[in-house]
């Protein structure tokens, strides 16, 4: 029986990483305390660290003092 919560999401893209032996060991840890996949920790990390980026044209306008629209 397939719920909306454990279906497959079709728009995830397959992604090979490679870890350190101890990463993982934390990745695994993680994983079994919250009761979610390595895949979801992973993409969820990834999100936050990378959410904080900003075009490299949107803060060279800011370092010139440019208005962006």
């Amino acid at each position: 029986m397939t719920t909306e919560t454990t279906k497959p999401n079709s728009n995830l893209k397959p992604f090979l990483v490679r870890l350190r032996p101890d990463t993982r060991m934390l990745l695994d840890e993680a994983a079994g305390a919250e009761r979610r996949s390595r895949a979801s920790i992973i993409d969820e990390a990834l999100r936050n660290h990378l959410a904080g980026y900003e075009r490299v044209q949107d803060r060279l306008d800011a370092l010139l003092g440019k208005q962006t629209p």
